[in-house]
């Protein structure tokens, strides 16, 4: 008889100690993270000149992990977040190109930006992100990751039946990043297709071409469509269900001449709560005009001097 029971003690003992382990540990997303700091406005810059002085007047920056980071101020603003690219590796990323080129993972090239789009559900393309470009980020001193590329390997995914797991494998980089990096900030681009599963990983959202984008074919700029902006709405709105704490960053592409639009813009973002950022298509120059027209109680812009899409170039 006791030696029956034993085996169901042990049994019971593990279940209980798990039990304890999962209470302590939390999941990921219940880890206990300082809250975010609010987030007036933000700026993308990917330039290589020393833009450093401009840079340290927004409350967040995205940045290349090159570019020059600004100093903090007291206050502990700007919040830098380092660019890294989880479905596409880049071939003007040398080092870690020339690390992976020939892999079996490497897949096709996207021609518009010079890269190759990657199959994120192989172990190989995974370890690179978690034991070089993620831990270069946070040596670097930033405070956190901006994801980029998500909708590359979604678009293969929704395309291709053989590519079938590559959101659950988006899903499980975030939320392992997430246990890795506690305390680090996780932006996550655009990805709208896994954003409820992945929201309570993370702490920003990027939208692209939430009001205004610039047409690839004739390089104009155009308001986005309003079944497009529902599109979007629809998603971002399971996402903060999932989280809300989440905070949704609205790039919109303007004409540097179209002071309106770019009024139009800011004011369209926040009026839906989002933090928006305007500039051209490149993200080379830092733009202005979410500084120069700032946010104030009640309704409306303020204007601080010129109100155009002011440049630092």
């Amino acid at each position: 008889m006791q030696k029956h029971l034993k085996p169901l003690m042990w049994a019971l003992a593990a279940l209980v100690a798990a039990r304890i382990f999962l209470l302590l540990t939390g999941d990921a997303s219940s880890a206990d993270r300082k809250p975010t700091p609010a987030v007036l406005n933000w700026v993308c810059y990917y330039g290589a000149a020393d833009k450093t002085k401009d840079l340290a007047r927004f409350d967040l920056a995205v940045l290349d992990p090159s570019t020059s980071q600004p100093t903090k101020a007291a206050a502990g603003k700007p919040l830098k977040l380092g660019y890294v690219s989880i479905g596409e590796v880049d071939e003007h990323n040398t080092k870690i190109f020339n690390r992976v080129k020939g892999k079996r993972f490497v897949l096709d090239k996207n021609e518009a930006w010079n890269s190759h789009v990657v199959d994120i559900r192989v172990l190989g393309w995974r370890q690179t992100l978690f034991t070089n470009l993620f831990p270069d980020i946070f040596a670097k001193g930033f405070d956190g990751v901006f994801l980029d590329t998500i909708d590359s390997v979604l678009e293969l995914e929704r395309k291709n039946p053989k590519y079938q797991g590559m959101s659950e494998a988006v899903v499980k980089v975030v939320k392992n990043l997430r246990e890795k990096y506690p305390q680090g900030l996780i932006c996550q681009n655009r990805g709208l297709e896994v954003l409820e599963r992945t929201a309570k990983y993370i702490d920003f959202v990027l939208v692209e071409g939430f009001f205004s984008r610039q047409d690839l074919k004739t390089k104009k700029y155009v308001r986005v469509s309003e079944s497009d902006r529902e599109y979007l709405l629809e998603y971002l709105a399971k996402g903060k269900a999932e989280n809300p704490r989440l905070m949704v960053l609205a790039l919109d592409n303007v004409d540097p001449k179209e002071t309106d639009l770019a009024r139009e813009a800011i004011a369209f973002a926040r009026k839906q709560g989002f933090v928006p950022y305007v500039s051209t298509h490149e993200p080379a120059t830092a733009f202005t005009a979410t500084l120069n027209l700032r946010p104030q109680r009640g309704s409306g812009l303020v204007s601080e001097g010129h109100a155009a899409l002011a440049t630092t170039r």
